[in-house]
């Protein structure tokens, strides 16, 4: 018997729904069936084959089969409902928290996703109309869809549709009936929903599932503080997600209305729309075990696909036989490798004669179109439509190997990297280990991957360490013990908590000994990017304004501008310099035990500056140590202890960087030997 009825009745609606859909589906291939008789490929009877492949279909109350010979035709309709195995279904449930919690329960990812879809759905959209063989070859269809979505016509009617049907979190009451334009709009909303147009992420509960969601929402109607919180967070939840969902549509609607008015039928229009960006709803056969295991997998595969539709073969109209799309694409290689150069030409030079532009981290560059600023060390971003960012990016990579920031093969890869990838929302993963490495780190699932990112490699997503190694040179101390000055003083107590629990002690590892670094990273990774905009964009910065903290709010902090605006980050520098003292610190040990002779010119050089690097790490020890003294000085107001923390950092980036570019002139001259 069912734990509750109710969610069995849910569930049971559901099924019906699904079952519903699949039928109609199912009458569409009869009709196609009829219309296109082929005794070898398809058949259509009123009585139950015995020995063939069929399905069933009612149609006016009567039941009919459709018998389909060809096994890929067959498996293809069969499986129109993907069923994840029940082995995986617990990590499925966790699988979804983590794409939902850096997607559609993200504010951040609004913003970015409506840049780069619509973007998307423009080429798209414009190979569609120069293909022979496109949806809607010889319309014109793309400048009015512009100025329809520059007018909100779209929103507007998902909107109001959503508001007058009771499916939008928010209630809005109108003054007036709809115009004959806006009901036009809200009447194709409909059609358009009808043929399957909409997109976006369909979540089926079990029963099981639909019984914890009832008894979840009956706890939060009670009183106390917690149950109210809750149903705050749910209504906060609920509206992130109803927008990203209302946007994920806007250009589709806008394309299927202004296809009908071009004379286009609904089915072929629903078509047109659906597949103008990514299509969560078409999955293969394997798609729910794959989705299971890794985020974003059947996004990135069916994004893919419909960029291969677009940019394959010449069967656009002219002597170069290339469609829009693809001229578009050529060119926008160009546009990468001019905005790269004018970047430069904008960009400061650091105190270690490195461009600002050249230490802006390779992800960032990837997935948006970089413009430097006037004070020559911060920039604007505009994310790049998804697939298509490879061709800005290839125009970048070549500008980087003609002044020989990147090698040759290592250009290649990272072009090869992004065109493979490019239609996952999150970056794939980078490391510094080597390409089976690469591989490894990328075929672990979802779910487990930060742990293995901590335990196993050290590396974020950028391939850049989780934490910091202790030194072999320098007094050993537990781990929980060596958080970095910047770490939060949270999961440093935490580290700290957990390794004294767990047997430790300041010197001596317990059997949990962690550091700080490595709880803060799992902490962001398990809340995705929902977590990070709420914990530190909301909550870190309504902090700071509140008591004035010493930490000054950086553009960073700022929700939704964040994703628009990059700045220097010192960060990187540092990073370079202890992974440069590192090898170093080997080469050295290496001349210890031999000598010269067994050292490569390279290696020879390094030995050369390991007096500088060792004083270098002396001075940032005692700046971090000052700094610690002016946080912690009462007598200071947090103004005058910003101004003397300034001037310390300051320092500190001085030392960094004249390390940094000696360390640069020093690689020169062995290049310069080769």
């Amino acid at each position: 018997m069912a734990k509750s009825p109710t969610a069995q009745v849910i569930a049971d609606l559901s099924d019906k729904a699904i079952r519903m859909r699949k039928n109609e589906v199912a009458q569409h291939l009869k009709r196609l069936m009829l219309d296109n008789p082929n005794a070898e490929l398809w058949q259509v009877t009123d009585k139950i084959p015995t020995d063939e492949n069929y399905i069933g279909v009612k149609e006016n109350g009567k039941q009919h089969y459709l018998i389909i010979k060809d096994e890929d035709i067959f498996n293809a309709i069969k499986d129109l409902s993907v069923v994840t195995p029940n082995y995986l279904i617990s990590i499925a449930r966790w699988t979804r928290r983590l794409s939902a919690l850096n997607t559609s329960l993200n504010p951040d990812f609004i913003a970015t996703n409506i840049a780069r879809d619509v973007q998307t759905a423009l080429l798209n959209l414009e190979a569609e109309q120069t293909r022979t063989d496109g949806k809607a070859f010889g319309k014109k269809l793309t400048q009015q869809v512009v100025k329809d979505l520059a007018k909100r016509k779209a929103y507007k009617a998902i909107k109001r549709y959503n508001q007058i049907n009771g499916l939008s979190p928010t209630v809005l009451k109108y003054d007036k009936p709809p115009t004959a334009e806006e009901q036009q709009w809200l009447d194709y909303y409909e059609e358009f929903q009808q043929v399957g147009a909409k997109t976006g992420f369909v979540d089926m509960k079990s029963v099981e599932e639909q019984y914890e969601h009832i008894q979840k929402s009956i706890q939060q109607q009670g009183g106390g503080f917690k149950n109210k919180a809750m149903r705050n967070v749910s209504a906060i939840n609920e509206w992130v997600e109803a927008t990203n969902s209302n946007l994920e549509n806007i250009t589709r609607l806008t394309a299927y209305v202004n296809a009908r008015k071009a004379g286009i039928s609904k089915e072929m229009a629903g078509s047109l729309a659906k597949n103008l960006t990514v299509n969560f709803k078409r999955k293969g056969q394997v798609s729910g075990a794959i989705n299971a295991l890794y985020m974003f997998a059947n996004a990135s595969v069916q994004g893919t696909s419909n960029f291969m539709r677009t940019m394959y073969g010449l069967k656009g109209e002219g002597v170069t036989g290339l469609n829009k799309a693809q001229k578009i694409g050529l060119g926008l290689v160009a546009v990468g490798a001019i905005l790269a150069e004018v970047n430069r030409y904008l960009s400061d030079e650091d105190d270690d004669e490195e461009l600002f532009y050249d230490k802006i981290p390779d992800y960032i560059k990837e997935r948006n179109f970089i413009l430097m600023l006037g004070n020559g060390k911060d920039y604007i971003t505009v994310p790049k439509p998804y697939g298509y960012s490879v061709f800005p990016y290839l125009g970048e990579k070549i500008t980087e190997v003609a002044h020989g920031k990147t090698k040759p093969t290592k250009a290649s890869w990272q072009v090869t990297k992004s065109l493979m990838f490019g239609f996952s929302p999150i970056p794939i993963k980078e490391t510094e280990q080597g390409l089976g490495t690469f591989a490894f780190k990328n075929a672990i699932p979802s779910i487990g991957a930060p742990f293995a990112d901590v335990i196993l490699f050290n590396e974020k997503f950028t391939g850049s360490p989780i934490h910091t190694e202790q030194s072999p040179y320098q007094p050993h101390k537990a781990n929980a013990y060596m958080g970095r000055d910047t770490t939060n003083d949270f999961f440093k107590m935490g580290a700290k908590f957990l390794n004294t629990v767990s047997l430790g002690d300041e010197y001596h590892g317990g059997k949990i000994n962690a550091y700080p670094e490595d709880l803060k990273y799992l902490a962001e990774q398990y809340t995705g990017g929902a977590g990070r905009f709420w914990n530190i964009k909301i909550i870190g910065g309504a902090e700071k304004l509140a008591t004035n903290s010493v930490e000054k709010i950086e553009p960073r902090d700022y929700p939704i501008l964040s994703r628009f605006y990059g700045e220097y980050q010192e960060y990187g520098d540092i990073q370079k310099f202890y992974d440069r003292k590192d090898e170093i610190e080997i080469v050295h040990r290496k001349y210890k035990e031999h000598d010269k002779n067994y050292l490569t010119d390279k290696e020879k050089k390094q030995l050369a500056l390991y007096s500088k690097a060792q004083a270098v790490a002396k001075a940032k020890k005692n700046i971090s140590t000052e700094i610690y003294k002016i946080k912690n000085n009462d007598k200071l107001t947090n103004d005058e202890k910003r101004k003397k923390i300034d001037k310390q950092e300051e320092r500190l980036c001085k030392k960094i960087d004249d390390f940094n570019k000696s360390y640069n002139r020093q690689m020169e001259k062995v290049e310069k030997k080769k």
